[in-house]
């Protein structure tokens, strides 16, 4: 594993002040281990509860690229290079938008992705927000036409299509947390008779097993658990997914997570990947949700700043 690569995924994020001038009151639900929020994680301008935290430093260390001094987003600057990946063009977003997606929810922008990717025929990005009991939760969108954000035409199939969606959830405790970013060691559980290792590249190992008609291939990098799974008819397709995202986690430099995180990528349906990256910090789990092309959610998630 390259130095550069283990200093990015393994390096502390500070966390920023979850509340501003405001404390966090918390409920626990104990048959979820969610924290009910009843007081904001930052308050919007009319005084309605929304999650915040402050700008920090992006996992580069740097302090002062493609950031203003108050922390908002410049319009024609985005935080990832273009790619074509899968037949798939991917487009630059707008910063206008990315940081009206964050005033809607008092968040800092710092703390969103400052890039998404476009198919083909779409030029636009706007998003559904909504502020949850637990924290928030966005919905991000690829138009053909600009649409506002939380417009009611984001529902229509014609106009608008879904990327992603966004959540930050609170929980009662740290530990449960950690439950539900489910992070453990990639070769947990395997004995003397488990199947070799498979190299996925640039020195990196991964377990591969197989049950119930599927076939799952897992492995650690810093503070982060990796996984595929595919149907086991479908060949060798988890083995190349993971070889392509050890390469471009090469130069894709993920949130550093104050403690764990884990991707999946699900081939359960063969045309329709599913890819979630989790992280955790402290009693807060930050998710990405999406079927558009692995490499380039996690493109997504490397353009979060903070």
């Amino acid at each position: 594993m390259s130095k550069k690569r283990m200093v990015f995924l393994t390096g502390m994020l500070f966390v920023s002040s979850i509340l501003g001038s405001c404390s966090l009151f918390q409920k626990a639900d104990s048959s979820s281990g969610v924290s009910s929020v009843s007081a904001s994680l930052a308050s919007e301008p009319d005084g309605s509860s929304a999650v915040s935290s402050s700008s920090a430093k992006d996992s580069s260390g740097s302090d002062s690229e493609k950031e203003s001094s108050s922390g908002s987003i410049p319009e024609s600057e985005s935080s990832a290079e273009s790619q074509e990946s899968g037949g798939a063009g991917t487009g630059q977003t707008t910063g206008v938008v990315l940081q009206e997606v964050a005033d809607s929810l008092g968040e800092s922008p710092l703390n969103l992705p400052a890039w998404l990717p476009l198919e083909p025929g779409y030029a636009f990005v706007s998003a559904k927000t909504e502020r949850t009991t637990y924290g928030y939760f966005i919905t991000y969108y690829e138009t053909k036409e600009p649409i506002a954000v939380n417009a009611p035409a984001l529902a229509d199939s014609q106009q608008a299509s879904p990327i992603a969606t966004f959540e930050a959830t609170v929980y009662v405790s740290k530990a449960a947390a950690a439950v539900a970013v489910d992070h453990h060691d990639a070769g947990q559980g395997y004995g003397p008779s488990a199947p070799p290792k498979v190299d996925l590249g640039y020195g990196i190992s991964g377990y591969q097993d197989s049950g119930a008609g599927s076939t799952f291939l897992g492995w650690n990098e810093g503070n982060w658990l990796l996984e595929t799974r595919q149907l086991i008819s479908d060949g060798e397709r988890g083995v190349s997914s993971a070889r392509a995202v050890v390469q471009a986690l090469e130069t894709l430099f993920l949130p550093p997570p104050k403690d764990t995180g884990h991707i999946r990528i699900d081939y359960a349906d063969p045309s329709v990947p599913r890819t979630t990256i989790k992280w955790q910090e402290e009693e807060v789990v930050y998710s990405i949700d999406s079927t558009k092309d692995p490499i380039a959610i996690l493109e997504m998630a490397a353009s979060i700043k903070k």
